[in-house]
C-alpha cells in the first residue's frame, strides 16, 4: 500500500490547480515553529537582516520511489509577489531528512521539492511538503496560492545507474535537463562547457577517482549545465519578447493608418450632407475596428511586460563581481550562493588568530569586493571533531569573528558581515585521521545576494 507521504507527491505531480500555501511574516528577533503538511516543521529564527530556516521532516519517502528522473530533494522559499528562491538540498538519512539554512525573506511560505539536481531555479510540480501556519496564534498568517510546474522533466530519462552516489547522477540529469530546455539551439556555447565539464567528471570516475577528488567537477558539471539550461529559456523567452514587441510595432502603424482615415471620413462628412449616413456607418466601424486594436496593444503590452519580468529574473543581475570572486578570489558556486573557504592552516595552531597567509588571502578579497556591488556575508567557523565540544565550538566563534574584524579592518561595511561559530556541527567529510579532520577545521564566507548601494 502507499504511504501518506507518497501519495501525496503523487497527487501534487498530476494536478495544475493553484498550490495553496500559507504566507507568514516573522518578526525581527522571533523564534517561530511552522507546521509542515503532512508531517514535517520548520523553525525559523528572525534576526535583522537574515531568517535561519531549521527544516525537519521525520517520515520521508525515498527517492527510488519516484519518478527515477528525480534525484534531490529542494526546500524553496516562497516570497509574497510568487518567486521561489532554492534554499538547498534536504540531507537524507533513512526516512528522516533536515536542512539548516538562511534567506533574507521576512515574509514567506515553505515547499518542498523533488527534483532532478540541487541547483535548479524554479520547482516543478513535484510538490511533497507545504507549510501551515504557525504554532503561535500571535503571528501574522496570510492564506496564499501559487503556481508551479514551468519545469516538465517527463520527456527526460537516465538508464539504471546502479550503485553510484546520487551527486554522480544529479550531473548526468542536469546536463539531460540543459539539453531538453533547446540549449543545443539557444545557448550552444554554454551547452559546449557544460559537455566538457560532464567528460572531466565521467574520466574521473572510470579512473576510480575518490569522492573528494571527483566531488569539485561533479559540482562545476551541475552548474554548468544548469547555466545552459537557463541561458536557453532566457534566449527563448528574448525571442518571444522580440516577436511581441513587432507585433506591437504592427498594431500601432496600423492605428495610426486607422486614425488617418478617421480624420479622412470626417472631412468628407463636412465635403456632403448627402452622403452622411453612409460617413456615419464607415466611422463606426472605423471606431470600433480602432477600440479592437488598441484592446490588443494592451494585450500586447502587458505580454511584453511579463517577458521582461522573466528575462530580467532569469539573467545574473551581477556578473562581474560574480567573476570577480570565483576566479579572482577563489570562491566556488554552491547551493547557497558563492562560497570562499579558509584551511584551518592560515589560523596560528588552537588559536583564533590569523596567519599570514589568511591576511593576504582577505587583502585580496576586500580588493574584489570593491568593484561595484557589495554583497551579503556570512563567516562560519568550523573546528574537527576532537577535544571538548565547548572548546571546539569557542575556537571556531573565535575563528570567524577574527575574519570579521579583520574585512572590517579593511573597509568592508559592518551592515554586511554576519559571523557566528557551528563548532563541529557541519563536517564536509569523516574525522578518521589528520588529512580529514584538517579538512573539517575551516572558515566558509558565504556571499549570500548582491543589493545595489
Amino acid at each position: 500500500m502507499l504511504s501518506t507521504v507518497l501519495i501525496s507527491f503523487l497527487l501534487a505531480s498530476a494536478q495544475s490547480e493553484p498550490i495553496d500555501l500559507s504566507l507568514v511574516t516573522f518578526p525581527s528577533g522571533s523564534n517561530v515553529d511552522v507546521s509542515l503538511t503532512p508531517n514535517g516543521q520548520v523553525e525559523v529564527r528572525r534576526g535583522e537582516t537574515l531568517s535561519r530556516v531549521k527544516v525537519e521532516i521525520d517520515r520521508i519517502e525515498s527517492l527510488s520511489t519516484l519518478d527515477p528522473m528525480l534525484r534531490a530533494f529542494i526546500v524553496w522559499a516562497v516570497s509574497p509577489e510568487g518567486e521561489f528562491e532554492n534554499l538547498g538540498e534536504l540531507e537524507v538519512d533513512g526516512r528522516e531528512a533536515e536542512l539548516e539554512t538562511t534567506t533574507a525573506l521576512q515574509r514567506f511560505g515553505i515547499i518542498v521539492t523533488a527534483e532532478p539536481h540541487f541547483m535548479v531555479d524554479t520547482p516543478n510540480q513535484t510538490i511533497g511538503f507545504r507549510s501551515g501556519p504557525p504554532r503561535d496564534d500571535d503571528i501574522r498568517v496570510e492564506p496564499f496560492s501559487i503556481e508551479v510546474g514551468s519545469q516538465d522533466y517527463s520527456t527526460i530519462s537516465l538508464p539504471p545507474q546502479g550503485n553510484l552516489p546520487a551527486r554522480i547522477t544529479e550531473a548526468r540529469m542536469a546536463f539531460l535537463v540543459a539539453e531538453s530546455a533547446g540549449a543545443g539551439e539557444f545557448a550552444e556555447t554554454d551547452l559546449r562547457k557544460a559537455r566538457v565539464a560532464l567528460g572531466s567528471m565521467e574520466e574521473l570516475l572510470r579512473r576510480n577517482m575518490p569522492m573528494d577528488v571527483l566531488m569539485p567537477y561533479v559540482n562545476d558539471s551541475i552548474r554548468l549545465s544548469a547555466l545552459a539550461a537557463r541561458s536557453a529559456r532566457a534566449q527563448v523567452i528574448q525571442n518571444e519578447l522580440d516577436r511581441e514587441t513587432r507585433r506591437a510595432e504592427l498594431l500601432e502603424q496600423q492605428n495610426r493608418q486607422l486614425q488617418q482615415e478617421l480624420q479622412r471620413l470626417d472631412l468628407r462628412q463636412e465635403d456632403s450632407e448627402e452622403r452622411l449616413s453612409e460617413l456615419r456607418s464607415s466611422l463606426q466601424t472605423a471606431q470600433s475596428e480602432n477600440r479592437s486594436l488598441e484592446l490588443e496593444m494592451e494585450e500586447a503590452a502587458r505580454g511584453i511586460r511579463s517577458l521582461e519580468n522573466e528575462v530580467s529574473n532569469l539573467s545574473d543581475p551581477w556578473p562581474p563581481l560574480r567573476d570577480a570572486l570565483m576566479f579572482g578570489a577563489g570562491a566556488r558556486e554552491t547551493a547557497r550562493g558563492l562560497t570562499l573557504t579558509l584551511a584551518g592552516a592560515t589560523f596560528e595552531s588552537n588559536s583564533g588568530t590569523l596567519g599570514p597567509e589568511g591576511r593576504e588571502m582577505l587583502s585580496r578579497l576586500a580588493g574584489v569586493l570593491g568593484i561595484d556591488e557589495t554583497p551579503e556575508i556570512l563567516i562560519e567557523g568550523h573546528t574537527q571533531d576532537s577535544g571538548p565540544a565547548s572548546r571546539n565550538l569557542t575556537l571556531s566563534e573565535e575563528r570567524a569573528e577574527a575574519v570579521r574584524a579583520y574585512l572590517l579592518e579593511l573597509g568592508v561595511s559592518e551592515d554586511n558581515l554576519q559571523a557566528e561559530g557551528l563548532g563541529t556541527t557541519r563536517p564536509i567529510t569523516g574525522n578518521e585521521d589528520a588529512e580529514t579532520r584538517a579538512l573539517n577545521e575551516r572558515v566558509e564566507i558565504v556571499f549570500r545576494e548582491i543589493r545595489n548601494p
